[in-house]
């Protein structure tokens, strides 16, 4: 395999070939010398154009010998136009941009946002350009598990619908997530449901990923970091963009979007459509999503005022069980993960267990620039979520389902093949004002966050054999309202002590309250208040112009989550709130067991940015209390169950580098080197105390590597991506390392993700210059290049496989 990678790679190196037609290239950097990512480059006349890749540089071919008028424009910068000659068969434009106020694009650029050689802050961006390359119907998750630390896994195993993500091994409920500055994590469960996103990155025009804790100034604890994703899309010309596309698996998709150009010198109007369907990879997982985006912008001298709504309408099959790894077949026990068929089962199987569900986005962001010195911004939103999954539950007897005497149901036998659905509603809003004021030499910003969030939750039996006669369709076996208060308050500071070195100091208190009412059955009604005072400061230092380093010192705190105080779902069961109980069997709802997690974080980081070849390093040393983690058990969702950890202790360095040898070739990669042990653990699953200390956590691989080689010229595009994942173990034992006994028994399975290497392809050719259209592409994705078997994830002895080879085919046409 080693040799057929490096013959590709040699093969796309190799593609350069002459042309009589001009070429224009540059690199476009700030006043400060840092390189700038994703710059739009537009030569008049011309159809198209290019964007800075991540050592600041562009390209565009197919240019005449004569004189043209290059634009170049980038978020929170002043558009610069330069007249140029084209008269060599190689020219060059370097530029350097000022920082400007424009409208609406200083939304992009405050709050939570970083800034290379000011913020002492570990990043990535993800740029419109490579957005736009790399997305076709895959998970937003997916499209980011090239970054530093950073690991994904799909249930459906193609990456479409329910797609997961880590950085640093951390889950996506300690990664605070926020579309256009507003929060998406949930505010009960602190997960955030990709799912319900499938087609939002067709209208993003940027995503930062920053990691480590307190990385976000408001919303979600950062403990692993944060993800920053803008869907400003609005352009000032009229256009029309239509995309279509079939791969494997019968995954489909067909797209729409409208942009008015500006109305009246004032408004521009954005509409987005679309429809992904797909069987899935694993038998069952299918999915169904009408997704839409609708956003408008008003601008004004000094102000930009935005509205959003945008969501998807979900349909699909459950697929929330991975499979087991040794199953008996034919009397001979077999690694099923290793079979082509096998790995594709789905424990899930009547075809009734589906998801349906809707949750529209709403959206106001208004900014006004008081005076060059002073910008004030408030955003509004609202979330409304409704849907249920339905399931079997055949496993549930009277008991469960209260189906009881003393509930007024008459004596019968358990009920048999029940389908159960499971109901939430959720309503989620909020305002988060900000003002910023800057200086020569600094820059201020204070800002609140108000957020109010209000759930219902019910099951009931949709059908079941043998049921008593009192059972009417209504009927709920437990329901229960939950709701969340969020208050707070934060400021953050910069001060330049020199043009080299500049400190930020930033502190957040918190309010955060949880209560559980209107209980049906057992009645428990109790509040969970948090406070929480989370502080950071760094330093950022410019050594020359190319070379910055800095260093970072946070402390940040996060909430349990609301079933970790009571899983009111299963009360039935002889779930008890998780408090502490009197000695007369009385219940204190003052006295919660879950405890927050704290993490003190500390950074430090330097960053080579040349014309040619850019390369960074960061060390971090996380030293976590009361860290909530897996047990390698699931609930009957599919969720993982969790506990606190009384100390544990996550360490790493993070290398990334990208290299332009020449003008059409580009590498980029990166490596991850980490070591994740509880230092105080100890768990009584059995009874009887067992010590952890020293075990690596679940979930944590210790080594990840990428490496992408990326060619471009005259409209052609080929990409060729490695992903290298160490060894994942999927319970907090690291497979019964204290117990080596264990692992000699008959039929023993490796509580652990092998680890596993997948290499992807991708082919483009835009037909721009042949049609008169601003693009026509036509797209070619390869995935498992190789066709490996292997696993992405794991929870206890249930593994989530990636789908072997796969293909789609991907058009894309803009007037």
């Amino acid at each position: 395999m080693h040799h057929s990678l490096f013959a590709i790679i040699l093969c796309l190196g190799c593609l350069h070939t002459g042309t009589e037609s001009a070429t224009l290239n540059g690199r476009i950097t700030n006043v400060s010398g840092s390189v700038l990512v994703g710059v739009n480059v537009h030569v008049q006349g011309v159809s198209e154009g290019a964007q800075t890749d991540s050592l600041g540089r562009y390209r565009i071919d197919s240019l005449e010998r004569r004189i043209y008028i290059v634009r170049i424009s980038h978020v929170g910068y002043a558009v610069v136009e330069r007249r140029i000659s084209i008269e060599q068969d190689a020219e060059t434009l370097d530029v350097s941009l000022d920082e400007a106020l424009l409208p609406g694009q200083e939304i992009t650029v405050t709050a939570t946002r970083a800034i290379e050689r000011e913020s002492p802050v570990t990043f990535s961006n993800v740029g419109e350009k490579e957005i736009q390359d790399r997305f076709h119907t895959q998970g937003i998750p997916t499209m980011l598990s090239e970054l530093p630390s950073t690991t994904t896994y799909s249930e459906g195993g193609n990456n479409v619908g329910y797609t997961y993500l880590t950085l640093r091994g951390f889950d996506q409920r300690r990664i605070s997530v926020m579309i256009n500055g507003v929060p998406q994590n949930d505010p009960e469960d602190h997960n955030v449901y990709w799912v319900n996103f499938p087609d939002l990155a067709s209208s993003l025009k940027d995503i930062q990923v920053q990691r480590g804790a307190g990385s976000a100034f408001y919303g979600p604890a950062s403990i692993g970091g944060s993800i920053n994703l803008v869907t400003d899309r609005f352009s000032p010309e009229p256009k029309l963009t239509v995309t279509s596309g079939y791969g494997s698996y019968d995954t489909r998709k067909l797209g729409i979007t409208l942009n008015s150009g500006m109305l009246n010198n004032s408004w521009v109007l954005n509409a987005h459509l679309s429809k992904t369907q797909t069987d899935g990879y694993r038998h069952g997982a299918w999915a169904d999503f009408l997704s839409y985006f609708v956003g408008g912008a008003h601008y004004t001298e000094n102000s930009t005022t935005r509205f959003h709504i945008y969501g998807s309408i979900n349909r699909d099959h459950l697929n929330y069980y991975g499979t087991t790894r040794l199953q008996t077949i034919n009397g001979r026990q077999v690694n099923a993960l290793r079979d082509r068929e096998l790995r594709r089962i789905n424990p899930i199987t009547g075809d009734e267990e589906i998801e349906d569900f809707h949750q529209p986005h709403y959206e106001v962001l208004h900014e006004w620039a008081v005076n060059p010195n002073t910008t004030v911004n408030n955003t509004f939103f609202y979330v409304q979520g409704d849907g249920f999954f339905d399931f079997d539950g055949s496993w549930g007897d009277t008991t469960y389902y209260r189906l009881t005497a003393e509930n007024g149901f008459s004596a019968v036998g358990n009920p048999g093949q029940s389908l159960v659905r499971a109901f939430v509603n959720n309503r989620h809003g909020g305002w988060l004002p900000r003002v910023k004021i800057r200086s020569s030499k600094t820059e201020t910003e204070m800002g609140l966050e108000a957020r109010y969030h209000q759930s219902i939750h019910w099951g009931k039996i949709r059908w079941a054999e043998n049921l008593p006669s009192e059972v009417f369709p209504e009927y709920r076996f437990y329901e229960y309202k939950g709701a969340k208060w969020v208050l707070s308050a934060y400021g953050t500071h910069n001060q330049r002590f020199s043009d080299r070195l500049n400190f930020m100091a930033s502190l957040q208190l918190t309010h955060k309250r949880y209560r559980l009412f209107d209980e049906a059955y057992v009645g428990n009604d109790f509040t969970v208040p948090f406070t929480f005072i989370n502080p950071k400061i760094g330093l950022n230092y410019n050594a020359t112009d190319q070379v910055n380093g800095y260093v970072s010192l946070s402390r940040t705190s996060r909430e349990p989550r609301l079933v970790n105080f009571y899983d009111a779902a299963n009360s039935s069961f002889g779930v008890q709130p998780e408090f502490r109980t009197e000695a007369n069997g009385r219940i204190d709802f003052d006295e919660p067991l879950a405890k927050p997690e704290r993490l003190s974080d500390l950074e430090l980081g330097a960053v080579y940015n040349g014309s040619r070849f850019r390369a960074s390093i960061n060390l971090f040393w996380m030293d976590f209390h009361d860290e909530i983690v897996k047990n390698g058990q699931l609930d009957q969702f599919g969720q993982p169950v969790t506990g606190n950890a009384e100390s544990t202790l996550h360490r790493g360095i993070e290398l990334a580098g990208a290299y332009r040898p020449i003008a059409p070739l580009l590498f980029q990669g990166n490596v991850s080197l980490s070591r994740n042990t509880f230092e105080d653990y100890t768990v009584f699953d059995t009874g009887t105390p067992v010590s952890y200390d020293g075990n690596r956590i679940a979930g944590f691989p210790d080594f990840l590597a990428n490496l992408r080689a990326t060619y471009e010229h005259l409209g052609f595009r080929a990409s060729l991506a490695l992903q290298y994942v160490g060894t994942q173990y999927t319970d907090n034992s690291e497979n019964n390392r204290q117990n080596p006994q264990a692992r000699q028994a008959l039929g023993y399975d490796p509580l652990k993700v092998d680890p596993y290497t997948a290499v992807n392809l991708g082919l483009a050719y835009d037909l721009a210059r042949f049609t008169g259209s601003s693009r026509f592409e036509i797209r070619l994705d390869m995935n498992n290049l190789f066709d490996s078997l292997y696993e992405t994830h794991g929870e206890g002895a249930a593994f989530f496989p990636a789908a072997t080879r796969n293909v789609f085919l991907w058009t894309k046409i803009e007037l």
